[in-house]
C-alpha cells in the first residue's frame, strides 16, 4: 500500500499522501499489541511489503493467541474471544506467507506453521500453506531447535 503508482510523480503533495512506515520494532509492537484478528489482518494489509520473517512469524503466533482467548493483558485461557475472519485479507496472508517461505528462518517458519494451525483456519487453507512451507522446512531440517520441531509436528499433525 505504501508504494506510489507508476504513473504518479513524486512531489511534496504525493509524498504527503503516502502512509508513513513504522520502524521494524514499532511494527512488531503493533502486532504484539493487536486486540484481535481484524486488527492483525489490517496491520498485514497496511504493511505487508515491509513485513519481514520476524513480523510474519509474530503475526501468525498472535493470530493463534487471540483465537485462543489470550489477550495482551494475559487474560483468560477460556474459550476464544474472536471468530476467525474468512475474508480476502486472511487468504492474502496465507498466500503471502507461502510466497516468502524461502526467506523464513527456522523460528519464524515454525511460528508461522504453528500459528496457522492453531488459529482455526479452514483445513484447506492450512494444507495449502503447509505445502508451501514444506520445502523450506526440509531445507532447514538440520537447523531446527527442539521447540521448532515440536511446533512443526503440531502444525502438520493438525493438517491431517
Amino acid at each position: 500500500m505504501g508504494a506510489l503508482r507508476a504513473r504518479e510523480h513524486v512531489t511534496p503533495r504525493t509524498m504527503a499522501r503516502r502512509p508513513s512506515l513504522p520502524s521494524s520494532a514499532a511494527l512488531n509492537q503493533r502486532i504484539q499489541g493487536a486486540r484481535g484478528p481484524d486488527e492483525l489482518l489490517e496491520l498485514f494489509r497496511e504493511h505487508r511489503d515491509s513485513m519481514d520473517h520476524v513480523h510474519l512469524g509474530s503475526l501468525w503466533h498472535r493470530l493463534s493467541r487471540t483465537q485462543q482467548g489470550r489477550m495482551v493483558s494475559g487474560g483468560s485461557e477460556a474459550a476464544p474471544t474472536f471468530t476467525l475472519p474468512r475474508g480476502d485479507a486472511f487468504r492474502e496472508l496465507v498466500a503471502h506467507t507461502g510466497g516468502v517461505a524461502e526467506s523464513l528462518n527456522p523460528q519464524s517458519l515454525a511460528n508461522s506453521a504453528q500459528g496457522a494451525a492453531s488459529c482455526g483456519m479452514p483445513a484447506e487453507l492450512l494444507r495449502s500453506l503447509l505445502r508451501a512451507l514444506e520445502p523450506r522446512a526440509l531445507h532447514l531440517a538440520e537447523s531446527f531447535e527442539t521447540q521448532n520441531l515440536c511446533q512443526l509436528t503440531v502444525a502438520f499433525g493438525k493438517a491431517e
